[in-house]
């Protein structure tokens, strides 16, 4: 199957989908037409939807982005970082496209280097992406505690509160210690914002929805385990 063949056809697809969906119908779609190549032409497949991202083809480079993360052949994360270490583009496109390489486990230096500019810059998915680097990259942390304790000193709550869930999440999935050390390396910069840091998370883990995610056993241990770390700093 010649690649103008696959395009085409992906293109057809993307044509046909138009339901209001945030696109998830499409991105479906299209990892099901991957799935049904041989296994020596879908390099193809990825190389069009790659060259949407790269493009940033208008409604079709995010579903791209999206398909490659749950479905691209190993060579994607190459291609991605290449395309992300490259040219000037929307800070919007950098986040994202760092975030997809972060979901398939690729944290390179260039990830590294945008979710760190993007952390301290405080850009909407920045600290988001710093924080999801940690269950793939540990050593990470100290870096993450910076940028979440330089946003409190500078008054940005909303901001640390806004990118709390994927801290409780790696903390919940790779190290329940986690949150508890960010606590305790917060206070020692500033004891107010360090319990404000604690509150926060505590609030946080007693919705619903999160105690479903990760499990209410796991949530009342967190909670638990930050409790004790604030009263031992009063």
């Amino acid at each position: 199957m010649a690649l103008g063949t696959v395009r085409n056809d992906l293109l057809a697809i993307a044509r046909a989908h138009n339901e209001p969906d945030g696109g998830y119908g499409l991105v479906s779609a299209l990892c099901a037409y991957r799935s049904q190549m041989l296994e020596s032409m879908r390099s193809q497949w990825d190389e069009v939807l790659l060259g949407w991202v790269q493009e940033e083809a208008p409604s079709l480079w995010g579903v791209a982005l999206e398909a490659l993360v749950r479905a691209g052949g190993t060579m994607v994360n190459a291609e991605l970082s290449r395309i992300l270490h490259g040219g000037e583009r929307s800070a919007q496109w950098r986040e994202y496209v760092a975030y997809a390489l972060i979901r398939r486990g690729c944290a390179d230096e260039t990830v590294r280097m945008e979710a760190e500019q993007g952390a301290r810059g405080m850009s909407p998915m920045g600290l988001s992406n710093l924080a999801g680097l940690l269950v793939i990259a540990p050593e990470l942390l100290g870096t993450a505690i910076d940028c979440v304790a330089t946003a409190m000193s500078s008054g940005h709550y909303d901001y640390v509160r806004a990118n709390l869930p994927p801290f409780v999440y790696a903390a919940a999935d790779s190290d329940a210690e986690l949150l508890v050390r960010m606590v305790e390396r917060i206070s020692e910069r500033d004891l107010e914002n360090g319990k404000r840091f604690a509150a926060m998370v505590a609030d946080y883990l007693k919705k619903p929805f999160i105690q479903k995610r990760i499990g209410a056993d796991v949530a009342a241990k967190l909670s638990a385990v930050l409790l004790v770390s604030t009263r031992t700093r009063n």
